[in-house]
């Protein structure tokens, strides 16, 4: 395997193999400054799952399950509950807005590094910083943009399983013959596996429509807007004939595999976690579960092996979306020409 990255000389359009085999080459080379970067990235998110944690347990304690939560209901204590949920929302949202904005400002920095890496030009983290610090307000824009967008998406995907939800509890409702309940069985069995179908697809849209969104903020000077519209474009239409030239097959094959990696290192990574959680309280019996009982001295260390290795193999995924994006630059624009011009002595 090829374990150079490419300069200015030898760049060129990159079959699917190949942006397998630079990206790992290049997380390869660069792994101790990308190994940092995700590792603050890591450790940020995990002191802020944290503090949501100590939140939880102060403001909506009922929201963690247990018996606490089995007597209140018992006792129809509602609004109690309600209140508590509607605290436990509140955080939820904080945490992600926290947890999201860490991880594009992430992004544009790593992006920064990476792609200039890729192009064989001076980068340094400290260079990706000072230019995620320059564009904050177009990242936190192109994110306000991107969730908005996404739950539209996601939103409209379970509007079809839902109608036949709906109609198929309303055929069991309105029906006393077994033909009618079976056949509202069965539309709400159908109903939820369209909506389950709705919602990945969803997902992986989503997922593509914003996938060069930071390197797009990272390299060119747009607006949050037109860098939403750039990736959008990028990773639209085909670079060549067959149904794998279509750029969004290419990038979903490659996704998938990148996604299958990380995937089984943080299911390796959480057993350790995982049984902690086991051994002091059963979560698959959440009516009596009890999460105070779990020893934060035993279950800390784990998540933290967790985080290490987050930080170990996530800064694939940002690699690749970086050689995606000079890829597509150099298939639809010419940015290899572009780039030999400009350090042509002629020119």
């Amino acid at each position: 395997m090829n374990t150079s990255v490419a300069a200015p000389s030898d760049l060129r359009p990159l079959g699917v193999g190949e942006l397998i085999d630079r990206s790992a080459a290049t997380w390869r080379r660069d792994f101790w400054t990308l190994f940092r970067l995700y590792l603050v990235l890591q450790l940020a998110g995990f002191i802020v799952a944290k503090g949501y944690e100590l939140f939880i347990a102060r403001f909506a304690p009922l929201i963690r399950g247990g018996a606490k939560l089995m007597a209140a209901m018992e006792q129809q204590q509602f609004g109690v509950v309600f209140r508590q949920y509607a605290w436990a929302l509140t955080g939820t949202v904080v945490m992600a807005v926290v947890t999201l904005s860490l991880s594009w400002i992430v992004g544009v920095v790593g992006s920064h590094y990476a792609v200039r890496r890729h192009l064989g030009q001076p980068a340094t983290i400290a260079d990706g910083i000072r230019r995620a610090r320059e564009r904050l307000g177009t990242v936190i824009g192109a994110l306000a943009l991107s969730t908005v967008w996404g739950v539209a998406a996601a939103i409209v995907s379970v509007i079809p399983g839902g109608i036949l939800i709906g109609l198929g509890a309303a055929l069991q409702a309105t029906s006393s013959g077994e033909a009618g309940q079976a056949g509202g069985i069965v539309l709400v069995a159908i109903g939820v596996f369209v909506m389950g179908l709705g919602l990945i697809i969803a997902v992986l849209w989503i997922i593509l429509r914003f996938l060069l969104t930071a390197p797009v903020i990272a390299m060119e000077d747009v607006t949050a807007w037109q860098a939403i519209q750039r990736s959008g474009a990028l990773i639209s239409g085909r670079v060549g004939d067959g149904f794998l030239n279509r750029v969004k097959v290419r990038a979903t094959l490659l996704l998938t595999l990148i996604f299958v990696i990380l995937t089984v290192v943080g299911m390796v990574a959480g057993i350790p976690a995982m049984i902690v959680q086991f051994v002091y309280s059963n979560p698959l019996d959440p009516a009596h579960a009890d999460p105070d009982a779990i020893p934060q001295l035993l279950l800390i260390p784990a998540q933290l092996l967790q985080v290490f290795a987050q930080a170990v193999f996530s800064p694939l995924y940002l690699v690749f979306c970086a050689l995606f994006y000079v890829d597509m630059r150099v298939r639809r624009e010419g940015l290899d020409l572009e780039l030999k011009l400009a350090q042509s002595p002629n020119t």
